[in-house]
Formats: structure tokens, C-alpha cells, sequence
């Protein structure tokens, strides 16, 4: 049976001076706060603290597909939450009593009745925090008290026995203090809205591109045998076009880049036909065939801000670009003399193909 004990939450770092507190106040931001605890409850890598992270977000109704939380509770809903004592809902068992006589395993789905049956009983209808206040107030606090409750009750049933969770890492300062922790982080990205659409598909551009980058590299360095080789051609991800990637589609167009010459865009274009029969060997066609750098399709438009790729052999660029550069401009691009293997590797790679 699960067993409530004491615990103060407004000493979420344990006894003793914390040494982040500066000029007499605690530490206001989310890295400063975390910090100040770090000592005295597990690292959020621990296996605890990612088992109450998903117990949370199940509980939250959390939407995988557009990393959508539920809305923070309404004035009326605030209002409305009365005042309970930590002590008074980790000590409440009927819920816990009454579940202890019904006979099968314990589950999530059953687990998140018992959570939402427990909330109901003390006149709370809604699962959610409130993201634009503090991880202590009066909502969050009571919140995080309800989910360690039933996280430490559903461990007790055995519903995370495959997780490992140290036993010495299960106590009540422990769990609140982490779902406390994880609201905070949360409470962070939703208010800088790094789980807005644009900033989700923005971060996903990049890391196609430089996804891009690795299996153009990879490939021609297979064909000349050297990644060095394959550098001086291909230094880094810039040499590469972003891509118009959106998750429900199956083609993607590709971004045009200003300064990029026509022969070293066919080059790589070539290099992603090496890719795909790489891929096709090593797995099948069909999984090659559906990899994103097979999809992309020709570029319709230009990004005029793209990144330009510097260290490149002159004849990479585009001559009406380097054109218009300043003495300072050219100098600071670093443009090397013309390469000749622009003109031999056309040949080396249809060769490879055959």
C-alpha cells in the first residue's frame, strides 16, 4: 500500500544555503532554479525523472503529433481550486483504497482514471498546469502533488517495473521536485514558443540540411576513397540547399541558393544518385527510395539570406555572384583557385553507377 509521508515543498533545495542565491533572492531563471536543486534530487537523465516525464505528459494528454499541452486554467478555474495542505492529498486514500480492492494489473488508462477520480473529489475537473506562473504557485504546486501521488501509488501496483527506477530515488521530495522541474521546463519552451509550428518545422529544416550534408559527404568520399578529398569540395553543410520539408508530404522542394554555379549544382544532384544506390545495396530500393534526400524535388525558388559556403574552388560559385562581391567580401569568402575535378568527377560518378 502506498504510505504518504512528510514533505515541505517551498524546500525544494534541502537543508543548507543554497550557493545560487545571489543578493539575498532565490534564483528566478529556469537554468538558475534547476541548478540550485541539482544536488539534492536526480539528474533528468536518471531513470526516474524521465518515468515521471511521461507519466506527466499521459496525464497532460499530451499530443505527440503537434507537441500541443493543454491550455493553463482559465481565471475561473484558479479561483475556483481550494486550498489544500501537501499533507492533507498525499494522506487522501479513498481513491487508492478503492482501487486496491478491484482484481487485474495496473495500466495507464487505469491509473489516469484513479488521477482524474482523485482530482474530482477534491473539485478539480481539469488536468493541467499553469505555464505562464511560477513552478510554486498555488495551482502548479497542488498539481505536482497529484501526480507524484499517483506516480508513487501506480510504481507500488508495478506499472513501471521494467523501468529500473532506483528505489532510493522514490520518495516524496524526489518526485514532486522533478514533476516541478519538468513543469518548469515546460513552462519555458511554451512561453518562448519553441513548440510553435514555425519554430518545430524551422529547427527540422536545419537538421535535414545538414542531414543532407552527411549522406552527400559519405557518398563521395566512398567514391574517392578519402573524406579529405570529399571536404575540399563539400567543407560543411552550407554547401547544401535547404529543403521545404512538411511531415504530412511525400515530395520536397528544394531551396535554390544564389551562389551556388550551375556545375557544382549538378555535381551534387549526381552525388544523390550515389546515395540512393548506396542505400538500395545495404537495405532496398524501396527504403531509399523513401528517404528524404530522394524525395526532394527541383528548386523552385531562391533563399536570397542562405548561408554562402565558404573555402569553396571559384568555379563552385556562381561568376555573376562573385561578380558583385567587394575586394573585402571575396576575401573574407576565401575563394580557392578553380577545381578540375568538377569537370572529372561527372564522369567518375555515371561510372559508379553503371
Amino acid at each position: 500500500m502506498f504510505i504518504a509521508s512528510s514533505f515541505t515543498i517551498n524546500h525544494l533545495a534541502g537543508p543548507g544555503k543554497s550557493r545560487y542565491w545571489k543578493k539575498g533572492a532565490p534564483p528566478k531563471s529556469t537554468k538558475a532554479l534547476n541548478a540550485s536543486i541539482s544536488g539534492t534530487i536526480p539528474k533528468s537523465t536518471a531513470s526516474i525523472s524521465m518515468c515521471i516525464a511521461t507519466f506527466t505528459r499521459t496525464l497532460l494528454g499530451y499530443d505527440s503529433i503537434t507537441k500541443a499541452y493543454p491550455l493553463s486554467p482559465t481565471p475561473q478555474e484558479l479561483a475556483q481550486l481550494p486550498s489544500l495542505e501537501q499533507q492533507y492529498i498525499l494522506s487522501d486514500q479513498r481513491v487508492i483504497h478503492a482501487d486496491l480492492i478491484e482484481t487485474g494489473d495496473t495500466n495507464m488508462t487505469r491509473s489516469m482514471a484513479l488521477f482524474s477520480a482523485d482530482l474530482r473529489n477534491h473539485g478539480i475537473h481539469r488536468v493541467t498546469f499553469d505555464w505562464n506562473a511560477p513552478n510554486n504557485s498555488h495551482w502548479n504546486r497542488t498539481m505536482a502533488i497529484f501526480v507524484a501521488k499517483h506516480w508513487m501509488y501506480s510504481r507500488t501496483r508495478g506499472l513501471f517495473k521494467e523501468k529500473s527506477v532506483n528505489k532510493l530515488h522514490c520518495t516524496e521530495f524526489n518526485c514532486i521536485s522533478l514533476v516541478l522541474r519538468w513543469v518548469r521546463g515546460r513552462s519555458e519552451e511554451i512561453r518562448n514558443g519553441r513548440r510553435s509550428p514555425a519554430k518545430r518545422l524551422k529547427k527540422e529544416t536545419g537538421r535535414k540540411k545538414k542531414q543532407l550534408f552527411e549522406y552527400r559527404h559519405q557518398s563521395l568520399s566512398r567514391l574517392l576513397g578519402s573524406e579529405e578529398s570529399a571536404s575540399e569540395l563539400m567543407p560543411d553543410s552550407d554547401c547544401c540547399s535547404e529543403t521545404e520539408w512538411q511531415p504530412e508530404e511525400t515530395q520536397y522542394k528544394s531551396i535554390g541558393l544564389i551562389w551556388r554555379s550551375s556545375q557544382y549544382s549538378q555535381i551534387l544532384h549526381q552525388i544523390d544518385k550515389l546515395s540512393f544506390r548506396y542505400k538500395a545495396s545495404i537495405a532496398s530500393p524501396l527504403l531509399a527510395s523513401r528517404r528524404f534526400d530522394q524525395c526532394r524535388t527541383k528548386a523552385t525558388e531562391i533563399n536570397w539570406l542562405a548561408p554562402v559556403c565558404c573555402g569553396l574552388p571559384e568555379n563552385c560559385y556562381e561568376q555573376v555572384f562573385l561578380a558583385k562581391l567587394t575586394d573585402e567580401a571575396r576575401t573574407a569568402l576565401n575563394v580557392k583557385p578553380p577545381s578540375d575535378a568538377l569537370n572529372t568527377l561527372p564522369p567518375m560518378i555515371v561510372s559508379s553507377l553503371l
